[in-house]
């Protein structure tokens, strides 16, 4: 008689796998960085209050920014990853390459690590602001925050906002429609001025580009000597960046031509002191580029490469020494 009894193995199902791990580790690392986005912006708005409280744009990236920390809450509290603890050691195992949802995640993962900042991604959508807008008005204020540091707190400010009736408009982004550039964005000392997105052009007076007209990022103006550092925010990390023949050529040579075109018309000399690009991770580079990362090779040179992590470390960027 062999119908007396069936045994059927029970089948258990874990939540604490590899994978799973994987995924909760993803996300609280975008969290991470959320908060120290959130953070800056908070610590920025404290110390500028003299700017009106630079509000709309920056306003907005706030919100958007605490949409996206309310959404990843609610994803680190779904039942499949609420009680186990996070891996945050990558290896691509054959679930998450094979596996359609943790594949996403993987290249989620990806994606944040090269950028160091949370990106969109398919059906996620984690966040949806310009973030490369977002990257180059954090730098700015990183350089403020360092200009602050070495010419004071007393500054004046000029062209940020415009202000219409109760509302307090951020002017960055709009600039480009103004053909005579009188609006730039600046932060003034008694000898010093930061600017952002300040344009150069032919002039036969003054501080010009004697080809073609350039727009720096960000713009340290030495009014005793008339001498200009440059500091352009990129997107790409070093990897990213030098991998392709044409990027790497166009960095650079962005860089050199802010040093060779920008002159004082008065006496045809260059004034641009130092040309460098910033960005937000330093990764593997091949040999040749390694230098542009040197601290010694960039003060000899007044050119390279600084690596601004949005939740990590911020180079010291050398700009005159004692104030001069």
């Amino acid at each position: 008689n062999y119908g007396g009894k069936i045994l059927a193995p029970k089948k258990i199902i874990t939540k604490n796998t590899y994978e799973n791990r994987f995924v909760k580790g993803t996300l609280i690392k975008i969290l991470w960085g959320i908060n120290e986005l959130l953070f800056s912006l908070e610590e920025y708005k404290e110390n500028l209050n003299k700017i009106e409280e630079y509000k709309e744009k920056i306003e907005d990236m706030r919100k958007k920014l605490l949409k996206r920390k309310k959404e990843l809450n609610l994803l680190l509290n779904l039942e499949f990853i609420n009680e186990i603890k996070p891996e945050f050691e990558i290896k691509l195992t054959p679930v998450i390459k094979n596996n359609p949802y943790y594949n996403m995640i993987y290249k989620l993962y990806l994606k944040f690590h090269q950028f160091c900042i949370p990106v969109e991604l398919g059906e996620l959508n984690l966040q949806s602001f310009d973030e490369w807008l977002l990257y180059e008005l954090w730098v700015f204020f990183q350089i403020l925050e360092k200009c602050k540091k070495k010419f004071g707190e007393k500054i004046k400010v000029k062209n940020f906002f415009e202000i219409e009736g109760r509302k307090i408009k951020l002017k960055i982004g709009e600039i480009e429609k103004e053909p005579e550039r009188k609006g730039t964005p600046e932060i003034e000392w008694e000898n010093f001025s930061l600017y952002y997105q300040k344009r150069f052009e032919f002039t036969k007076k003054g501080i010009g580009s004697y080809t073609i007209p350039v727009k720096p990022d960000i713009v340290l103006w030495n009014k005793n000597n008339n001498e200009i550092i440059i500091f352009d925010a990129k997107k790409e990390t070093a990897g990213s960046l030098f991998k392709e023949k044409g990027a790497r050529r166009s960095a650079i040579a962005q860089l050199h031509q802010y040093k060779e075109s920008i002159i004082n018309f008065k006496d045809k000399k260059r004034v641009v002191k130092g040309t460098y690009a910033i960005i937000p991770k330093r990764t593997s580079v091949e040999k040749e580029y390694e230098k542009f990362f040197d601290k010694n090779y960039r003060k000899e040179y007044g050119f390279g490469f600084y690596v601004f992590e949005v939740s990590g470390e911020k180079e010291e960027v050398e700009i005159w020494e004692n104030g001069k």
